[in-house]
């Protein structure tokens, strides 16, 4: 049986490479981004492979979220890897901190990873040996300041 696997910031970076990697491995693949009509690359990708489907997914958004796992219907995850992330406000010193941004950090980077989890639970739990994996790159760094 083909293994499914949802991965979330799929349009570029790391996530697209992880597509890549579970498209050799035979998985069907749900790559999801924020804005499906500018991943260019992942869309010439799913249109040369029939196990890959680009959705539209912001995982600051409850409902998107929530209309992704609709979208899914009744499939069987194996596998859901948060990779979605948002680096933030850029150049700030302190004193001039954007509150606005860094709600948006904390909402995109650790509500949303949450959320994913909560929403595809019941699809993980289809499966006997389902994962959920949460990762971060620079984004996440304690020591680059």
């Amino acid at each position: 049986m083909t293994k499914h696997v949802v991965i979330t910031g799929a349009n570029r970076g790391i996530g697209l490479g992880l597509v890549k990697y579970y498209l050799d491995k035979d998985y069907t693949v749900a790559a999801c981004c924020r804005q499906p009509n500018h991943a260019d690359e992942l869309n010439e990708l799913a249109e040369q492979c029939t196990t890959l489907s680009v959705y539209s997914l912001d995982v600051e958004s409850e409902a998107s979220i929530s209309d992704f796992v609709t979208a899914l219907g009744d499939a069987e995850v194996d596998l859901v890897i948060n990779n979605a992330g948002y680096y933030g406000p850029k150049g700030y010193a302190f004193g001039q901190v954007d509150i606005t941004e860094w709600h948006k950090v904390f909402a995109i980077n650790a509500m949303g990873p949450l959320l994913v989890a909560q929403h595809l639970a019941p699809l993980l739990a289809k499966c006997e040996n389902s994962k959920l994996v949460c990762l971060s790159s620079k984004m996440g760094s304690m020591t680059d300041r």
